[in-house]
């Protein structure tokens, strides 16, 4: 398909676009949306959000989207706002979590501190690239009379190479402090750690995925094969969806977005040591998903996906919140 076969479409054939494809301008008319389109978000973002609506032919080739007003489409894309907000938070004191179970565990064991992270950085090229980068970055910043305004560029500047855990672990990459946790306790057991190693995959594609303001609740229909087996597993063995069978759980996971940001959730339930933590987290948590998610609730009363998907969610967090209070 050459480059130039899609045209660039102004604002009004953007709208006429959504037309022909079944999108009714009804709740939002098209003079709201056409500002929305302008000042708001952009063909390529708010389209993204049709996916759940998309039904196919016998061919299985998709023809239009139904029950879908464009006000729908401008309401998911607020809700997906707040939940990567939310996630963007929730990731990053998961960060902060893992590096202080690591250090908890480092100084009960028998590593000097120093070379862990040189035997992590011999087998890591990723990690070792990432360092050689920002160590050549801070030296430029430097030359130039640039301040060492960031802690990363002041222990970089201070140490270089000569990096201890603590050191490093103010410098490493999300990524690299899951590769890192899974060195550190392949030499040193941890039952804990054993519990959620396999999931941090899951943490770590979500919080990349918010991080780059991906939509996050495009696609609401099944699109992953296998789900995160110890996660359906623990929520069969919870109870948390009483006379439900483990074929209900293993199916409604079977979404990405869901299976990943669940995975999340337990592994934050499983390292948080703090209780007025997870209350906050999980309190926010709940009062966003049962309050502005169901807004518009109106919305979705023909849309069976997201509604299976959210009460499969509200349950998940209403069994973690009230757990936290006791």
């Amino acid at each position: 398909m050459s480059t130039q076969s899609k045209p660039k479409l102004s604002i009004k054939k953007q709208i006429d676009f959504f037309k022909q494809k079944g999108v009714e301008f009804n709740v939002m008319d098209e003079r709201q949306a056409y500002s929305f389109l302008q000042n708001n978000s952009y063909l390529f973002k708010i389209k993204a959000y049709c996916n759940t609506y998309k039904i196919k032919d016998k061919n299985n080739k998709t023809l239009k989207y139904k029950n879908l007003d464009f006000a729908y489409l401008v309401d998911l894309s607020i809700i997906d706002m707040h939940f990567r907000r939310f996630i963007i938070r929730l990731t990053l004191d998961l960060e902060h979590l893992i590096k202080t179970k690591l250090i908890r565990d480092f100084n009960s064991s028998s590593e000097n501190g120093y070379d862990i992270v040189i035997d992590f950085l011999s087998s890591n090229r990723h990690a070792n690239d990432f360092l050689n980068r920002a160590i050549n970055d801070t030296n430029i910043l430097k030359q130039r009379g640039g301040d060492l305004y960031s802690i990363v560029q002041f222990l970089l500047d201070k140490y270089g190479y000569d990096l201890a855990i603590w050191n490093y672990l103010e410098i490493i990459q999300f990524g690299d402090l899951i590769e890192l946790a899974k060195f550190f306790y392949k030499r040193n057991k941890n039952i804990e750690f054993d519990a959620i190693k396999d999931a941090l995959f899951n943490a770590k594609f979500l919080r990349n995925a918010a991080a780059h303001n991906n939509c996050m609740l495009a696609d609401l229909k099944d699109n992953i094969c296998t789900p995160q087996k110890q996660i359906v597993d623990e929520i069969y063995r919870k109870n948390i969806f009483k006379r439900r069978t483990r074929n209900y759980i293993e199916n409604n996971m079977k979404n990405r977005v869901l299976n990943d940001f669940i995975t999340t959730i337990f592994i934050y339930d499983k390292i948080c040591k703090s209780k007025q933590m997870k209350q906050y987290c999980f309190k926010e948590l709940l009062e966003l998903i049962s309050t502005r998610f169901i807004r518009n609730k109106s919305y979705y009363i023909k849309a069976s996906t997201i509604r299976k998907r959210y009460m499969f969610i509200l349950r998940v967090i209403t069994y973690f919140e009230k757990i936290s209070k006791i």
